[in-house]
């Protein structure tokens, strides 16, 4: 019997939605019978007509300002901060704004009668910070349907950024979640063995890594470090550029994501060696099979992405690390996955120590088991309907 499956994302970030693009390719590569829908969980808060739900359309706001405030170092600071000082009392008051409009609206409330329209067999959420406002809701007027949460994150930045109600079922990817959960009382956890990443990149290569290389243009002998800030850029990224384009051996691949202006300023660039500089892509696995290393934030997709084509990677940590992050820092550091760096200067030298001790930390990241969190939770899935 054919299911229907609704997976909820935010506008804010690109990770998660990377991660419902992931579980909605493996749902097709293993032909399970099940129709799936992804929906911006605040856009469905709200009616375009409707000029009452203005702490959905405020909810909704914020995620365009973190989209903008994550491409540059100094926007990512002042994030980190305001997720220690400001956004968990914020979430509590927007949730709280958010429950009572739909409770006192009932059944003619937008969100209310989108799930009446849909009728999904289960919810998925793949998104943070929208978990208890989910579960209280679907819990409140749609019990019989079951909800699941994915985690697209190492652990938590504060309480409650990913664990909501307890009766919501909880799919977890990392041993510092599921001990969290534990230790809170939940029953309905199930242990993932990493975060889910695009099918793609679980499948094994016969190319040898100098063909793909030839095939972006680069020279097939030497180091290539592939260069990513996260789905919507980083101005970072166009200083290290500068920086290592006279470079005696080292040539680079620019994933520039959603920034086309950092797109346009690296094409400017006089590269001493071959060099590739991309915009957004659904085929990273392709690039990555091109590079020998990784540099970029510490986001728990891209690194675990990164890991899973034994690509050692260098990652920016200080004041800009986000505090979901320092979780990911953390494990790179624990199981000699790379090294980290705290400024331009500091990531010259760190390059240079990548490059000679490539194959000793490339080593490493052959230990880590082969990540097959995004098949295994279909399996778990398929339990709740």
């Amino acid at each position: 019997m054919l299911k229907k499956i609704l997976i909820f994302t935010t506008q804010g970030g690109h990770g998660h939605r990377a991660s419902a693009q992931a579980l909605s390719a493996a749902i097709k590569a293993q032909n399970l019978p099940w129709t799936v829908i992804q929906a911006d969980f605040f856009a469905t808060l709200q009616n375009t007509d409707n000029h009452s739900h203005l702490w959905a359309k405020l909810s909704q706001k914020m995620t365009v300002i973190y989209n903008t405030l994550i491409q540059c170092s100094w926007g990512r600071g002042i994030l980190a901060f305001l997720s220690k000082v400001f956004i968990p009392p914020y979430k509590k008051f927007l949730e709280n704004k958010i429950i009572n409009q739909i409770t006192n609206q009932g059944a003619n409330h937008p969100f209310i009668t989108y799930l009446q329209e849909q009728k999904p067999d289960l919810v998925i959420s793949v998104a943070s910070l929208i978990n208890t406002c989910l579960g209280q809701i679907m819990a409140q007027f749609f019990p019989q349907i079951p909800v699941a949460v994915i985690a697209t994150d190492f652990d938590e930045g504060f309480p409650g950024m990913w664990l909501g109600p307890d009766q919501l079922h909880y799919l977890l990817g990392t041993d510092l979640l599921q001990i969290k959960a534990k230790n809170q009382g939940y029953t309905h956890t199930y242990p993932l063995p990493g975060l889910m990443i695009n099918p793609s990149f679980c499948v094994p290569t016969n190319q040898d890594k100098k063909n793909y290389k030839k095939r972006l243009g680069l020279h097939p002998d030497k180091p290539t470090a592939l260069i990513l800030f996260g789905g919507y850029g980083d101005s970072l990224m166009l200083r290290v550029a500068k920086k290592v384009a006279n470079h005696p051996s080292l040539q680079c691949i620019f994933i520039c994501g959603h920034n086309h202006s950092l797109y346009e300023d690296l094409k400017k660039i006089p590269f001493q060696n071959p060099s590739c500089i991309a915009g957004f892509t659904d085929t990273m696995v392709d690039y990555m099979q091109a590079a020998d290393f990784f540099i970029g934030k510490p986001g728990p997709g891209c690194v675990s992405e990164a890991i899973s084509q034994y690509l050692p990677v260098l990652i920016q940590t200080g004041w800009t690390t986000l505090l979901q992050e320092k979780a990911v820092v953390d494990w790179v550091q624990r199981r000699t996955l790379g090294l980290t760096f705290y400024g331009l200067n500091d990531l010259l030298i760190k390059i240079e120590k990548m490059l000679e001790n490539l194959e000793f930390y490339t080593n490493h990241t052959k230990k880590i088991p082969p990540n097959t969190a995004v098949f295994e939770s279909l399996t778990i899935l398929q339990k709740f309907m």
